[in-house]
């Protein structure tokens, strides 16, 4: 089967890249020839496996705020510099299209596919469908789209009928699933929970150090964002002892917020900043790490969290739905949950009580360090639980029923 796998942002960097680059391996192992098409190319340590360089197209988005032609990210923090749809007005969102539109072309004529499986129930999906109708489409969501509805309502409304027409949705997780049934009139049998897996031969326990460290090692990854906790997860640690506990921040970001917060580290003793890190530079981080935390206050499904559990890190995360799918399928004991704070403005991520979420930080963190190492069975279950291969054979069988239909 011929398969345009698309994306309007990089392959790689955040966790729709991960799983993009996951479906493209899992699919070129099943004799599947895959076409790329991104917004811009990986960062220069990522290998695309699955995709020849021949069968790669790229939008030509750039990375200059200033340039019409910059890349719009999923997310208002992206780990590159990038804009906001929400900073968009009508003839800035007509010349995105355009552009897309102009990749689009270049890439149907290369891949001549046979399905498109596109990523973000958003613009792109939305173009696709409305240009090319007859050739069978899927989507991945990933929950940034569905929080970009919540802050774009005009553009929601200018793409919702064309995302109603996709022939098949593909959900991390039942909560997702219902976000998308409530905001798209698509029929439920058309919605498919399919969840997410992480690379075994990267996120490991082989040669973990995070438990017999003489300090407290706890490793955060994602982007550094509000939107993600970061200003109280820093508050909480100004005041933790700095002689116990050391804190370990992985991922990129861009902006003015991103300069704040890397600022705010630079005065703390006990927390180190690693930038953006190969996956296989994280999960070494992770194993020499004893806990792991993600104080987000949104989520789909986080991939992370599979990671840090599979190189033997406890975790500590907010109460949000898809956190709960993971402790539902996995063991309650493995991760221990923060209240989720009441979020006052989404644009903006102001919370209801900044004093009450750090406090409720530091407690956890406080009450994960007297809990034993995981158990030894723990990379396992989580091994069986959330498999790559799996997921990509529930994708794979959709796939077949829509082209031999």
């Amino acid at each position: 089967m011929r398969i345009l796998h698309t994306i309007s942002q990089r392959p790689d960097s955040t966790g729709s890249g991960i799983y993009l680059q996951a479906l493209l391996k899992g699919s070129a192992a099943q004799n599947h020839h895959n076409h790329l098409l991104a917004g811009q190319p990986p960062l220069p340590e990522t290998t695309l496996i699955g995709v020849g360089s021949a069968d790669v197209t790229y939008v030509g988005f750039t990375n200059n705020l200033s340039d019409q032609q910059c890349i719009i990210g999923m997310s208002d923090i992206m780990p590159y510099t990038s804009r906001k749809f929400r900073d968009l007005d009508q003839t800035a969102l007509e010349q995105y299209v355009d552009m897309l539109g102009r990749g689009v072309e270049r890439s149907i004529e290369k891949a001549r596919p046979d399905l498109i499986h596109s990523h973000h129930l958003w613009l792109l999906t939305a173009y696709l469908k409305d240009r090319y109708p007859d050739i069978p489409l899927v989507v991945n969501c990933h929950g940034s789209d569905i929080r970009q509805i919540e802050q774009c309502p005009w553009i929601y409304r200018y793409l919702k009928t064309q995302c109603e027409q996709v022939d098949r949705v593909f959900a991390l997780g039942e909560f997702q699933k219902s976000q998308i049934l409530q905001f798209y009139q698509i029929p439920a049998s058309k919605v498919i929970s399919v969840g997410a897996g992480f690379d075994e031969t990267i996120f490991h326990t082989g040669g973990r150090t995070g438990d017999s460290r003489q300090k407290i090692h706890i490793t955060y990854g994602g982007k550094i964002s509000r939107a993600k906790g970061l200003p109280w997860l820093l508050s909480a640690f100004k005041s933790l002892p700095v002689e116990q506990f050391h804190l370990h921040l992985v991922g990129g970001g861009n902006g003015q917020e991103f300069e704040q917060m890397i600022n705010q580290v630079k005065t703390l003793e006990n927390v180190t900043y690693h930038g953006i890190l190969s996956q296989v530079a994280f999960a070494t981080v992770l194993r020499e790490s004893a806990i792991f935390i993600l104080p987000s206050l949104h989520e789909g499904l986080p991939l992370v969290l599979l990671e840090a559990l599979a190189c033997g890190c406890r975790v500590i995360a907010t109460d949000l739905p898809g956190v709960s799918e993971i402790i539902s399928r996995t063991d309650e004991s493995i991760i221990s949950t923060i209240p989720l704070p009441e979020v006052t403005d989404t644009d903006e991520s102001l919370i209801d009580d900044d004093h009450v979420f750090i406090a409720h930080i530091k407690d956890s963190i406080i009450a994960c360090t007297d809990q034993p190492p995981l158990p030894l069975t723990t990379e396992e279950l989580i091994s069986e639980t959330f498999s790559w291969p799996a997921v990509i054979a529930n994708i794979e069988h959709e796939w077949n029923v829509l082209v031999n239909a």
